[in-house]
């Protein structure tokens, strides 16, 4: 079994597990948990109730709720879960309009759904920004609820304002390290909002805004001559090789590659 914790973002927790880590017995957590299968397939006891959980599957629990494990086939048999801290997800969930305190299941055909949260699981085993971790996790609920949700909801046009002050503060200070705590006090608006509202509104969500703001930056910095690494500091990434990615991520090209032209 395989835990994972991150000092500077204490809200979640990870875990990644197979047999020798399944409790058997009732039992219930103090956190929200975000499960996901990976291999094989288990009967989960829950409340009273079972559900056939199998690989691709994915499941919400409240806090609280009683439920077990059981795997099918001991030898074949994976999975995951994302623990996040209660009060943490209460705040960043308040005004949502979704029930949060119902457990919830997903079981994907192709293309599955847990894919994205196996994909999710190793973003925040990286060295990266609470910042991007925070917004990882709530993206990945986001999507969840949505696959849940029977209603489409938009945002109202005080949210909208709050987005918009949200936006204007990221253009003015892109280069700076800011936190969805930061933009949550700015707006009003709570993070899940936050996260949810503003790709709704602006088609892209903040910690992706705040990157492509970065390497336009960095492209004009590179056209004049600036040295990449000097370039990767003063443009807020974290170190050089950090700053390489991501760059070719987005312009398909190395800082060096397109810096060299305009020598």
């Amino acid at each position: 079994m395989t835990i994972y914790r991150d000092k500077n973002c204490p809200f979640f927790e990870l875990k990644i597990g197979d047999t020798g880590s399944v409790s058997y017995r009732k039992h219930s957590h103090e956190e929200y948990s975000l499960g996901f299968v990976i291999r094989g397939e288990t009967n989960f006891w829950y409340d009273g109730r079972f559900e056939r959980i199998r690989a691709n599957s994915v499941v919400f629990m409240p806090p609280g709720f009683i439920h077990s494990c059981n795997p099918l086939d001991l030898n074949c048999w994976e999975y995951g879960m994302l623990f996040l801290d209660a009060a943490w997800f209460n705040s960043s969930m308040r005004n949502s309009g979704i029930n949060i305190n119902v457990p919830m299941f997903w079981h994907g055909p192709e293309e599955p759904f847990s894919c994205r949260i196996e994909e999710t699981a190793e973003i925040l085993m990286r060295d990266l920004s609470p910042f991007e971790k925070e917004s990882h996790i709530l993206t990945i609920i986001h999507q969840f609820s949505e696959r849940r949700r029977t209603e489409r909801y938009f945002s109202s046009e005080i949210e909208i304002a709050g987005l918009e002050v949200v936006r204007k503060y990221l253009e003015d200070h892109f280069v700076e390290k800011i936190s969805l705590d930061d933009l949550e006090n700015l707006s009003g608006l709570s993070k899940y909002k936050i996260i949810s509202g503003f790709k709704e509104v602006f088609k892209v969500s903040p910690h992706p805004f705040q990157t492509m703001l970065r390497i336009n930056r960095a492209k004009k910095e590179l056209k004049n001559g600036r040295p990449p690494v000097k370039v990767a500091l003063d443009t807020g990434f974290y170190d050089q090789s950090h700053f390489i990615k991501v760059f070719k991520e987005h312009v398909g090209l190395t800082p060096n590659q397109y810096r060299i032209p305009f020598n």
